[in-house]
Parts: structure tokens; sequence; C-alpha cells
């Protein structure tokens, strides 16, 4: 060997040694610090910002467990949901009227206003069973304009048309009303909930849906239960769902069926397109930035008015021909969503200089 020339130093290389190894969530001690100056940011972010942009944070952290729960019944289990804003809906005004009508605290509402959603979920679930592909798709389209007019059209509880004020919320008889109180409300549980969700996907559980999702048939000739697997997909799915509204409803503070209408459902699968379908990850990455796009968009329509005044007016249509590009751009040119974008330029830097 020549004097100077030194072979490039071993990368070290994590395996698991048993079961257990293989399931834990962060392993090396690089993801755990990236962790902690992730939680840094996020627990310091209403400190550092305005009241707009924490209102907006908060919006954008009730999208990611909603985006999870989506993604586990889409993702990881290969059914598809285009309804999945109506059990938002359900979860949001499920949790205003726990308030109105009981005297139970809002931090057991919302989870209780997730089980409520979750059993509507189980269901829709079972004459969902024999479905698939585009005709579960349209199942899914049907129960959530089923679900519109119920809301539009049964005044006496859901306040109709025009909608619902979403009593106080209180936490040791302090109101939990400033931004930054709901903020580190929903940081709350969306931290928890992403923990459970990334547990549930590495486990037994996690990995029957991934059988289920890419060939059901041989799932079930290995043991696994079709029934069983699909309807807790549907379950923990509209759960997220449901948990996912009632903190949006504790963020708007006045709910009305115009904030979960079809648009919403469209929204949420742009989410698990633009992050990644049967990623935790790209969950979280897919519901922030598509929870950005109309406030971008806004943004761009106040310097267009001046040019293009009508731009105001047709708002709704831009936002939806966007979400429609968007889907269109990510499924031709990266089908594996930002997540899988990622997991390719870590792969190359890993294993850089050589490729095997």
């Amino acid at each position: 060997m020549e004097k100077g020339f030194a072979l490039p130093r071993a990368r070290k290389r994590y395996y698991s040694r048993d079961y257990g190894q293989e399931l834990q969530l962060f392993r090396t001690t690089s993801q755990k610090v990236w962790l902690v100056a992730l939680l840094a940011l996020v627990v310091c972010f209403p400190l550092l910002l305005d009241r707009y942009t924490c209102y907006i944070a908060t919006l954008a952290l009730a999208a990611v467990i909603g985006s999870i729960g989506l993604n586990i019944l889409t993702g990881y289990t290969g059914q598809i949901s285009i309804g999945h804003g109506a059990f938002v809906g359900v979860g949001a005004y499920s949790y205003a009227l726990i308030l109105a009508k009981t005297s139970l605290p809002f931090w057991l509402a919302i989870p209780l206003a997730g089980a409520i959603s979750g059993i509507l979920g189980i269901l829709i679930g079972v004459p969902a069973l024999r479905m698939r592909g585009l005709y579960l798709a349209m199942a899914t389209v049907a129960f959530h304009l089923i679900m519109d007019q119920v809301v539009m059209n049964w005044e006496s509880l859901t306040g109709g048309y025009q909608g619902l004020d979403v009593p106080n919320a209180t936490l040791a008889g302090y109101a939990v009303k400033s931004e930054a109180a709901i903020y580190y409300v929903t940081l709350f549980f969306t931290i928890a909930l992403t923990i459970g969700a990334g547990n549930i996907t590495t486990s037994k559980i996690g990995r029957a849906f991934c059988a289920v999702r890419d060939r059901d048939l041989a799932a079930e000739a290995i043991g696994i239960s079709l029934v069983k697997y699909k309807i807790l997909a549907f379950f923990i799915s509209s759960v997220y769902a449901g948990v996912a509204g009632a903190l949006m409803a504790l963020c708007l503070g006045r709910i009305s069926p115009y904030d979960f209408g079809l648009i919403v459902s469209i929204a949420y699968i742009s989410m698990i397109i633009v992050g990644g379908a049967g990623s935790i990850f790209g969950s979280i990455i897919g519901a922030v930035l598509i929870t950005l796009l109309p406030f971008g968009l806004s943004s761009a329509s106040d310097l267009i008015q001046p040019y293009y005044p009508s731009i105001t007016t047709k708002f709704g249509d831009v936002k939806t021909l966007a979400y429609g590009l968007i889907i269109i751009v990510f499924l031709i040119w990266e089908p594996e969503g930002l997540a899988g974008r990622w997991r390719k330029v870590t792969a190359y830097f890993r294993n850089w200089p050589f490729t095997y």
C-alpha cells in the first residue's frame, strides 16, 4: 500500500439481535439527538412567533393526527377512504356536544370524541369488508355525503348551516383559550398518538396490516383474519380522525358543516400522497405542507388581487385545483412521496463512496 493512502473509515451499522430491538422506534444516537432537538423546537414555538402563526401551527398538529389515522387505513392496510373528513367532523361535533351537554372536562371529552368516531368507523367498516378499490372509495364518499346531510339538517343538535359554538375549555379552573395554551394541548395529543402509531405499525398488528395491503388472499392463507384487521384499521383510523376533529373544534371555537366538507377528505388524501403512503414520517410532512398550502395561496391571492380582483371569490376553486395538481404531480414523479425521496437521499449518503 502506498504511503499516505488510507481506506475510508467504515460506517457503524446497526443490526437487530432480537425482535425487541427491531421494534425500537429510536435506535441510534443521532435519531435521539434529532428527536430532542425537534421537541425543543416545537415546545418553544409559541414563544418565538406571533399568535396567528401559533394558530396555524395548531391546525397543522391536528392535521398530523388525522393524516396518521388515514395512513394507517390506506397506506398500511390498503383500504382506500375518501370519507376521512366525515370522521373528523364527527369528532369535532361530538367534542362540542359533550362539553355542551355534560360536565366532563375537555381533556376527557377529546378521547371520548375519538371513541365515538371509532365506533362509527366500525359500523362503516363492517359493510365495507366485501369492497375494495374503487367500490370502497365510492362507499366512503357516499358516507361522507350522508353525514353532510345529517349535520346540515339536524338543526336542533348540530345547528345546521349556522354551525355550533364550542364551549370554552377549562383546566384546573383556568380557561384554555389562548393560542399558546391550545397549541400545547394539541401538541401533547399529537406526540402521544404519533408514538402510539409508531408502536402499532412496528408491532404484530402493523405487520398484519401490511400483509393485508400487499396480498390479502395470501395473508388469509397464513392465518391473518381479514375481517379482524380490516375492521381494526377502520377503528384506529376513525379514532385518530375523531381526536383530530376535537382538537380542531378546540382551536376554531365555532364549527360548521363547511369546515368538514369533501374538500377536507381530498386534503387528507393529498397529505399521505405528498408525504408518502405507509410512513408515519411522511404523514407528518404531508400534513404540515398541505395545511400551510391554503394560507400560502391566500397570501398569494392578496398580492394578485389588485391585478385580478375576482381571485378572492374563486379562492375555493383555486385551492381545489392546487390539491388536484399536487396529487397528479406526486403520483407521476414521486409516487413514494417525500418520505420515499428522503429514504433514497439518506441511503445514498449512508453508502457513499461505495454502493455495496
